[in-house]
């Protein structure tokens, strides 16, 4: 797992908007040297030569994630069928413990 700062995530997710380091810097309130330099300690730290690598990596972890929410609510949908069905059976409540 990669560890950046607050600040690094942050620009990292506005660079990968396709904001120029410029933009950034005047939405942020700090100086584009500042900007820049996350940017090179951000490319350093995930291991990628451009921004282009960082928002590929991003939109593949953002698909795995719709992946597994997908899957985790095809389990809920069929939990609630089944809930539906009981209940519709009138088969809740009369189990004997």
């Amino acid at each position: 797992m990669i560890k950046l700062s607050k600040k690094e995530k942050i620009i990292a997710d506005l660079l990968c908007t396709d904001m120029m380091q410029k933009e950034i810097a005047y939405m942020l309130h700090i100086k584009e040297s500042t900007v820049a330099t996350h940017r090179r300690n951000i490319l350093k730290k995930t291991g990628k030569a451009t921004i282009k690598e960082l928002m590929y990596e991003k939109i593949v972890q953002l698909q795995d994630r719709i992946r597994e929410l997908e899957e985790k609510n095809a389990k809920l949908l069929t939990y609630k069928k089944k809930w539906d069905y009981c209940v519709e059976r009138d088969l809740i409540g009369r189990r004997s413990y």
